[in-house]
């Protein structure tokens, strides 16, 4: 399947990080059955640890519950019945509009951010503090499962994310400010290296080891096949599952 979004003027997510940074593609979801797998690891089990979850994300459409991010019931971001919060479900937990935007999230681009620093869970959304919420025991961990990234189990969503990061640390206030560029997508792999370095991070077209469905080089309209870990290609590279494609719709140029 091969679907080319149209571009909606006056909507794009400017490219950053760097001159010879270039921001081109995203990952295209219909929201309706497809989504992005990141195979099953406990490298993303981190327990009672910090972590730090980084996307950019331009959603248009979402079923009730749409998921974000997902590796069965006990850990997953989700849309609520409502366009502008966000649940985080930790296993013993859920942690209600830990993302509470006060409008609407969909048709226009968002970096969103959740991380937790010992007893606090904090949501941002453009590097502005959303909620925080107390934790103590309570783990994020889901051992044996796959990430599903554009779904929850069964509620999908529709639009577009790009630029992913996983941490199993506490991003800095600095370090949040960095990456958030300015409302601009930043280059991770290689200003965040060694003990700081994500455990993955994902340009979702625009890594030179992406692949479209048949092996081949990216183009606009293609159906994903892998997106590689740009911090270690693989291991935990994503997989496109039912057809999602990649995009250059409302990105840069």
């Amino acid at each position: 399947m091969s679907i080319i979004l149209p571009s909606f003027a006056g909507i794009a997510k400017p490219s950053g990080g760097g001159s010879s940074f270039s921001n081109s593609f995203t990952a295209a979801l219909d929201g309706t059955n497809d989504y992005l797998n990141i195979p099953a690891s406990t490298d993303f089990d981190f327990g009672a640890g910090d972590f730090s979850f980084t996307f950019w994300m331009r959603a248009t459409s979402r079923e009730n519950y749409g998921g974000l991010f997902y590796r069965a019931s006990t850990y997953r971001l989700k849309f609520q019945a409502s366009d502008s919060v966000m649940n985080l479900q930790m296993v013993g937990i859920e942690l209600a509009g830990i993302i509470n935007h006060g409008s609407s999230l969909l048709n226009n681009w968002h970096h969103i951010m959740i991380i937790r620093d010992g007893t606090s869970v904090t949501g941002y959304v453009d590097n502005s503090v959303s909620a925080t919420k107390s934790v103590s025991t309570q783990t994020l961990s889901s051992a044996g499962n796959p990430m599903f990234w554009g779904d929850n189990g069964a509620q999908n969503l529709g639009g577009q994310l790009d630029e992913i990061s996983i941490f199993n640390r506490a991003l800095s206030s600095s370090e949040r400010t960095q990456l958030y560029n300015s409302g601009a997508s930043y280059d991770i792999g290689t200003n965040f290296t060694g003990a700081d370095a994500p455990i993955a991070f994902y340009r979702c077209g625009d890594d030179s080891g992406d692949t479209d469905s048949g092996g081949g080089t990216v183009d606009n309209g293609d159906t994903i096949g892998t997106i590689k870990n740009v911090i270690n290609p693989g291991t935990h590279d994503m997989s496109g599952v039912n057809g999602p494609t990649y995009s250059t719709a409302n990105s840069p140029p």
